[in-house]
């Protein structure tokens, strides 16, 4: 017995490990395609080797200066030379591999999908195929970034002074409104 709680403590590491891993991109969309061929704007390709994690080419990275980082995707191909082939392994190594050369992927924020290319029926069809990322980018859409988007057009906020005891607003229209006390607190 003693010498079978190793074993168990050892695969039980190794199980959750597996899980913990697998679980790791359950959060991923993933859309099945037959081939990628779109070309939309605001977007950049990163293009890697087919079945590895190195960059072939990369699209000017300066495109996503005062931009902001919408979504990546992961685009591969479905066509495995090898039966055995991870391809969920080599999808955690392409991440890893893209934050590590540009930090600015690890914001949280960042929508992440998987695009299955379906297409290719052979090593030569899919090796042509496009692998790597395409991020999608914009404009932020956070609250200083539209307010400022919308300062030409906006009036200046008329200020009333108000306490607790309440009071009467008097308005160039002619409006009148009371504030009764205690209603407001700021």
């Amino acid at each position: 017995m003693k010498k079978l709680i190793p074993y168990l403590t050892l695969i039980t590491t190794l199980f959750t490990g597996t899980l913990g891993a697998s679980n790791q991109f359950d959060e991923y969309e993933k859309v099945h395609i037959h081939q990628l061929k779109t070309k939309q704007p605001n977007t950049i390709k990163l293009k890697m080797n087919y079945a590895g994690n190195t960059f072939v080419s990369k699209s000017n990275m300066n495109a996503l200066q005062n931009n902001e980082i919408l979504q990546v995707d992961l685009v591969y191909t479905s066509f495995k030379r090898d039966a055995n082939f991870d391809q969920l392994a080599l999808n955690k190594k392409r991440i890893t591999q893209l934050k590590k050369e540009h930090s600015i992927f690890s914001n949280k924020n960042i929508k992440w999908q998987f695009i299955e290319q379906e297409g290719a029926t052979d090593f030569k069809e899919a090796k042509d195929y496009f692998h790597g990322f395409v991020v999608h980018f914009g404009k932020s859409l956070n609250y200083k970034t539209l307010s400022n988007s919308y300062s030409g057009i906006q009036k200046e906020f008329n200020a009333y002074p108000m306490n607790n005891s309440g009071g009467i607003l008097h308005y160039n229209s002619g409006t009148k409104i009371k504030i009764q006390p205690n209603s407001v607190t700021y």
